[in-house]
C-alpha cells in the first residue's frame, strides 16, 4: 500500500513537473536571444524606404514573447516565437494553433494621422506580419527578414 501511494506521489510530481516544463518552454525560448529583447529597436528602412523623420518606427521584443511598438502613427502589439533564427508564432500558448513560421497577428490603436504617414504604417505593418527570421549583424543591426528578402532593417535607439 504504501509503494503505491508513493509511486502516485511520484507520479503526480512529475505530471506536474512535466506540465510546468512545457508551459515554460517559450519562455526559455525567449531568454536565449537577450540581444534580441534588449530594449528599443528604431526601425531604419522598410523594404529599402527610409521611414519618414517625424515619425519614428520602434520595435520591442519582450521576454514572455510580447511584441509591440510604434507604427508610425498608432501603436501595435502582438506576439512572437523564437527557434534559432527563425521567428514563429507556434507554441505561444496551448491553446494556440500552430501556424507558420512569423509574427503573431498585430493589433494597433486608431490614432489619425496624415495620408502619408498612414501610407508608410500600413506599409509596415505588412512586411512586419510576413517576418518569419532575423539576423542580428555584428554591427548591431537587426535584419527582419521574409525567407531570405530583408524587409526591415533596425537599430538600438
Amino acid at each position: 500500500m504504501r509503494l503505491a501511494a508513493s509511486c502516485l506521489i511520484l507520479g503526480l510530481l512529475a505530471a506536474v513537473a512535466g506540465c510546468a516544463h512545457t508551459g515554460d518552454a517559450a519562455a526559455r525560448a525567449h531568454a536565449r536571444s537577450p540581444a534580441l529583447q534588449h530594449g528599443e529597436w528604431r526601425v531604419a528602412t522598410v523594404d529599402g524606404s527610409v521611414p519618414l523623420p517625424d515619425a519614428p518606427i520602434t520595435l520591442r521584443f519582450g521576454a514572455d514573447g510580447g511584441l509591440r511598438g510604434h507604427a508610425g502613427c498608432n501603436g501595435f502589439s502582438g506576439s512572437y516565437g523564437l527557434a534559432g533564427d527563425r521567428m514563429s508564432t507556434a507554441g505561444l500558448a496551448s491553446t494556440q494553433p500552430e501556424r507558420e513560421p512569423g509574427i503573431g497577428p498585430l493589433a494597433t490603436t486608431r490614432m489619425a494621422c496624415s495620408s502619408a504617414r498612414i501610407a508608410e504604417e500600413r506599409r509596415f505593418l505588412a512586411a512586419l506580419e510576413q517576418v518569419n527570421a532575423f539576423e542580428l549583424r555584428d554591427d548591431g543591426v537587426l535584419i527582419l527578414r521574409t525567407g531570405d528578402t530583408p524587409r526591415i532593417e533596425a537599430r538600438r535607439r
